[in-house]
Order: structure tokens, then sequence, then C-alpha cells
């Protein structure tokens, strides 16, 4: 119990912008899942525009990412807005991990511009513990 809530603490420590710090008792075999866990929780895909190229007459993009380690699927949010609110797509690839890392958005509008982001999500099976990684950097797409 007490290694969970270490690791629980830790990625919501890592997760609120605070740099984690932690103890571990004198058990090196957790503290090193802990150290494993927090470097695996810190990595965040690269998210790119594929080719740099729109479809369907500028209305659709397709986006890719970068594989994160033992990630076993994505999130995206694609929104409007820069903050994200009231995201126009919000989805859950429960595809492979290595091989579901692109997304093709279809619904673009004329003259509009789209935020796109994506996520790891993890899963901890010693807890049966599912949750979402650091979010990408934002792309912007502009539909013309």
């Amino acid at each position: 119990m007490k290694k969970l809530l270490c690791l629980m603490l830790c990625a919501t420590m890592m997760f609120g912008s605070v740099i984690p710090t932690y103890a571990c008792d004198n058990e090196t075999e957790t503290c090193s899942e802990v150290e494993s866990f927090i470097e695996t929780i810190s990595q965040k895909p690269e998210l790119e525009l594929a080719n740099n190229e729109y479809i369907d007459n500028n209305r659709s993009f397709k986006v890719r990412w970068s594989k994160v380690n033992k990630a076993v699927h994505y999130e995206i949010m694609i929104a409007d807005n820069k903050y994200f609110k009231d995201a126009v797509v919000e989805k859950v690839f429960k595809k492979s991990a290595t091989t579901g890392r692109s997304y093709t958005y279809a619904g673009g509008e004329e003259n509009k511009t789209y935020y796109i982001k994506v996520r790891p999500v993890f899963y901890y099976s010693d807890y049966q513990i599912t949750f979402g990684g650091r979010w990408s950097d934002t792309v912007i797409a502009e539909a013309i």
C-alpha cells in the first residue's frame, strides 16, 4: 500500500507541475520501481501534422505522434480554441500503442484554426490503475 501511495503521489505532483520528491523505505527494488515509474510518466509524445499537408481541400488534416514507452493507448484532443474549451474531438485510441499513432480529422470548417494535442495512457497492472500521461505540445492546423 505504501508503494501505491508513493506512486500516486508522484503522479499527482508530476502533473501538478511540482517536481516530485519521494522517500523510499529500505527496499531498493521499491525505489527503482518508483524511479522507473516517474521516468515513464514524464514522457510526452512529439506531435506533428503528417507531411505538413492538408487533405480534402484543406478541410481535413492528419496528425501523427511518436511512440511513448509503456503507453497502452493514446488520447487526442482537437479544439477550435487554444484553451481546449469545448473540444471538438476528444478521442481515446484503444488501438495498439505501437501502431495506432495517427489520426485524420475530416470535420474541418473553412477559415477556422484548430489546436491539437495528444497524450499517452498508461496502465499500472499491479494495482489496476489507468491514467493519462503528459500532453504533447500543441500543434496548430488552419483550414483554409
